[in-house]
């Protein structure tokens, strides 16, 4: 698409809008349960899945007399998706997707391929010691976009990471779950936030107990390549799973009062990579108030 278009889904509906010439291509999306996330190549949306990546061609263009546009169209049809490429590891539990534009910070450049991430969570083995703690894997695709023949487009999934979390130093009593931030490229490699938390039964929320950073191995869409072909007998094959390491530089047992019962949560968590710094909005559950940190990565000092 061009940078005169927006994209916008939402409950199977697709509108594609080029304010620059006022006009609007609409189309209610048919055979696909849910979608976690849109690309886009000239005249052609994809949508990705929790089975694979959908594709569908753009409807012609109508105009439009103002400028904005009524969602849904009262003229919108149905469209169903031209192209089915499977991922290659069936994905039950999808909790977030990264990219395609966090991913590709260069996608517009003319790129015909782009990569995308799913984050999938899984539990652990049922005879496992002490609070359940779900098992949080990265899976990243490669999609490579066929402009002469957009059927013959492909997917390949080129690296699975698991997310690793420093031991603790004390067996957990309560159980925690580990929730990503949304990730910014920096420097060939995805920067992230981490944050773990434990439920709150006094507030019935959820309590900060650690805040991690993690940095993904390179990135690069234009390069990447894969050993694992379109064939029926590797469709199901994984690449060898890397380790994703968490960092830790904030503990309620360091910063807080020295107990989990500080009561903090943090609410927003935003990487900066030109500088270094990541912004903490936090939540006082106790005292209903709210502060924002920010963390130096370079200086290897925080300020409040």
């Amino acid at each position: 698409m061009s940078e005169e278009n927006i994209i916008i889904h939402s409950n199977n509906y697709t509108a594609v809008w080029d304010f620059a010439q006022h006009q609007v291509s609409t189309w209610f999306l048919k055979g696909v349960d849910k979608v976690f996330d849109i690309f886009s190549f000239p005249n052609y949306v994809f949508y990705i899945g929790q089975e694979g990546v959908f594709g569908a061609e753009q409807r012609p263009f109508q105009p439009i007399e103002r400028d904005c546009i009524t969602l849904p169209s009262p003229e919108v049809s149905n469209l169903t998706p031209f192209l089915f490429l499977p991922h290659q590891r069936k994905h039950a539990n999808i909790k977030i997707t990264s990219g395609p534009d966090s991913c590709n910070p260069h996608f517009r450049d003319n790129q015909a391929s782009l990569i995308y991430e799913i984050l999938e969570t899984e539990k652990p083995n049922e005879h496992s010691d002490g609070p359940e703690i779900l098992i949080e894997t990265i899976y990243r695709y490669h999609f490579l976009f066929n402009a002469s023949d957009p059927s013959k487009s492909s997917l390949d999934l080129i690296e699975t990471s698991t997310v690793s979390r420093p031991q603790a130093e004390q067996p957990l009593e309560t159980p925690r779950t580990l929730h990503p931030h949304p990730c910014q490229h920096f420097d060939g490699r995805l920067g992230a936030i981490w944050v773990e938390e434990v439920e709150n039964e006094e507030f019935g929320d959820q309590s900060t107990t650690s805040v991690f950073f993690s940095l993904s191995s390179q990135v690069d869409a234009v390069s990447a390549k894969t050993d694992f072909g379109r064939s029926a007998a590797s469709s199901t094959v994984s690449p060898d799973p890397r380790e994703l390491r968490l960092v830790k530089f904030w503990d309620n047992f360091e910063h807080g009062s020295g107990a989990e019962d500080e009561d903090l949560a943090a609410l927003v968590c935003e990487f900066c990579p030109h500088t270094g710094r990541v912004v903490v909005l936090w939540d006082s559950l106790a005292e209903g108030t709210r502060q924002v940190t920010f963390y130096d990565f370079l200086d290897k000092s925080s300020r409040a």
